[in-house]
């Protein structure tokens, strides 16, 4: 499972979902935060 998110509040949203998601099906969920300077 991977979720993009640029801070926005959809983004939060869909992160909270995918944790939700990780839980509901033991999964893991690793989350990378990577940013273009």
């Amino acid at each position: 499972m991977v979720v993009g998110i640029d801070g926005s509040p959809a983004a939060d949203k869909a992160v909270e979902w995918a944790a939700d998601e990780a839980a509901r099906l033991r999964r893991l969920l690793p989350i990378v935060h990577a940013v273009d300077c």
